[in-house]
């Protein structure tokens, strides 16, 4: 609820950019790379890749699968350094979270569920406190590939799923 013109607005973004340009700097590495590669290399060794990658009339455009394609369209989606950098760390989020319940996992554990940065198990009523205690240990755990990263996890015991 703040009154903004569009000159103040800019003038702020603008300010933005110059207090970080580094920021600004992994914009440009990460267009440069899906530029001259097609895909953005992920920390954990996988990558995300575009295809069909091209340069149309508003600068880059990937061909969508075609699940995600509206009717009747060819399917091509527009790319620019804000969606490329969204991509990556929605990415990574991921890869961090995968680390994460694949420990849960190899403890023995049942990934019933996975929503975005939750892992849902379904435990005997005589295993949750342990299960919770395993939980919140794996989601404090950082993956070999991110080390230093900060990462914390809570869990809860719950009768049924709750978002």
């Amino acid at each position: 609820d703040i009154p903004m013109t569009a000159d103040l607005a800019e003038r702020v973004v603008a300010a933005y950019r110059r207090a970080y340009p580094k920021i600004r700097a992994y914009w440009r590495a990460v267009e440069n790379e899906v530029r001259a590669t097609g895909e953005s290399a992920l920390p954990s060794g996988r990558k995300i890749t575009y295809p069909s990658l091209r340069i149309g009339a508003d600068g880059l455009e990937f061909q969508r699968a075609a699940i995600f394609r509206r009717a009747k369209s060819e399917g091509f989606t527009n790319l620019w350094y804000g969606k490329l950098v969204e991509n990556k760390v929605q990415a990574v989020a991921r890869d961090v979270v995968f680390h994460q319940t694949n420990r849960l996992r190899k403890q023995g554990y049942p990934i019933t569920l996975m929503v975005h940065d939750e892992a849902v198990l379904v435990v005997p009523d005589a295993a949750a406190e342990q299960a919770k205690h395993d939980c919140e240990i794996a989601f404090g755990s950082t993956p070999p590939w991110a080390p230093g990263l900060p990462v914390k996890g809570e869990a809860k015991i719950k009768e049924k799923y709750v978002k």
